[in-house]
């Protein structure tokens, strides 16, 4: 029985043993393994639903949060991906904004594409004092049904990226579109 057990154990995805929880949002879009600490809420935007992930404050005093966006069609602020993609990858030198090049990935049992990108920004802006901040975020943007789609992101400092590129990974092959 023990035997059972373990094997059923270490066929869990890696950190879904006893530091993870099943979550999904009020609007069921989808369903992912979020990390214990970790809190939600979701909030509708003119494209569609998004969904805020935070996690518990690091030593650097940051934040760590997953945004997971519903973009559906038919709503006012929809676009295509091709065009979210290429606004989120836009370069910006004002705010030191570069992003790497895209990568294929299966999420949620669907063909995704992934990039990154730092940037480095004043906060709050145009006030003083302020703070440079130095972040680095992780994107995937997750076809959904017809020309629905996913934009997932995750958000950290550039010191600590690295900290949570095996998470965000993680976190990819625990996401579940729901309904879809």
């Amino acid at each position: 029985m023990t035997g059972l057990w373990l094997a059923a154990l270490l066929a869990l995805p890696a950190g879904a043993a006893d530091d993870a929880f099943p979550y999904t949002p009020p609007s069921r879009s989808f369903s992912c393994t979020l990390p214990m600490g970790w809190t939600a809420f979701e909030q509708a935007t003119p494209a569609g639903t998004a969904t805020h992930l935070v996690g518990p404050e690091t030593a650097a005093g940051w934040r760590p949060a997953y945004h997971v966006h519903a973009f559906e069609k038919g709503k006012p602020g929809w676009r295509t991906p091709r065009q979210t993609m290429k606004a989120l990858r836009r370069s910006d030198d004002a705010s030191d904004r570069a992003s790497t090049g895209l990568t294929s990935w299966r999420v949620a049992r669907k063909p995704a594409r992934l990039f990154e990108v730092r940037e480095k920004r004043f906060t709050p802006a145009g006030r003083l004092p302020a703070e440079l901040l130095e972040l680095h975020h992780f994107y995937a943007l997750v076809p959904g049904v017809g020309d629905d789609y996913f934009i997932v992101k995750l958000t950290t400092r550039e010191a600590e990226y690295l900290d949570f590129r095996k998470e965000f990974n993680r976190f990819l092959e625990s996401l579940r579109i729901v309904g879809y």
